[in-house]
């Protein structure tokens, strides 16, 4: 916010002394002023405190201010933030395929971004928005990280997914169409493993896949025009 100085008045001469007046001249209560430029980042607010203008009434116009600066500013990102991306250059990827082959894409042996073109554009497909952004570095360990995201993507799911088998396997124990034996209760277990591995893969038969941003698969380093934007 900026305040600039307006133009006051000339004094009036009163007939008799107040408190709001100076030797017979009453201060001006009002000024001209010109309607401020809004820009892009704010508005430049014009304000006038005069003589007599009480600490109520200033900090009450400088809160007034402050609030119109922030909400043209939140405005404006707003508005930039709404630009509607390029799909051509906006690449996603579906967890399925960052969670694929035991973590081979979190592999950096070959350098960072030294993938095979053809095979980025396989797995990608052009889009507007992200369910995922995954923001990480290439230095920590990609085992540990595709073991993140199988435990933050995918363990809800095994865990219920157990916890329906292991009820399972004790109302057939309870009916003696299983044995009543402990090495049965070995089937919740796998299953937990095996949806904890594969949950992003079953769910595409029901529902739609989620879209992430990953680095090293939605950026082409094989072109320079594309790498820029």
């Amino acid at each position: 916010m900026s305040l600039h100085k307006c133009e006051l008045s000339r004094p009036v001469q009163s007939g008799s002394f107040t408190d709001d007046s100076i030797m017979g001249f009453q201060t001006p209560t009002e000024c001209r002023y010109q309607e401020p430029d809004l820009e892009d980042y704010g508005a430049n607010v014009d304000v006038c405190f005069s003589d007599n203008t009480n600490g109520v009434d200033r900090l009450q116009t400088e809160q007034t201010c402050a609030t119109m600066s922030a909400t043209r500013t939140q405005d404006s990102v707003v508005r930039q933030l709404s630009v509607k991306p390029d799909p051509v250059v906006q690449r996603g990827v579906s967890l399925e395929s960052v969670l694929s082959g035991f973590g081979k894409h979190w592999a950096n042996r070959m350098g960072m971004f030294n993938v095979d073109r053809r095979s980025i554009y396989d797995l990608t497909e052009a889009t507007r928005s992200y369910d995922v952004f995954l923001s990480h570095d290439w230095r920590s360990s990609g085992r540990l990280k595709v073991l993140t995201l199988l435990i933050v993507f995918n363990s809800q799911a095994a865990f219920l997914a157990s916890l329906a088998v292991s009820a399972m396997v004790g109302v057939l124990r309870a009916g003696q169409i299983l044995p009543d034996e402990m090495w049965t209760v070995i089937f919740g277990h796998i299953t937990f493993f095996l949806v904890l591995v594969f949950w992003q893969t079953i769910r595409l038969l029901f529902r739609r896949k989620l879209l992430v941003f990953l680095d090293k698969l939605c950026i082409d380093q094989n072109d320079a025009e594309l790498r820029s934007c």
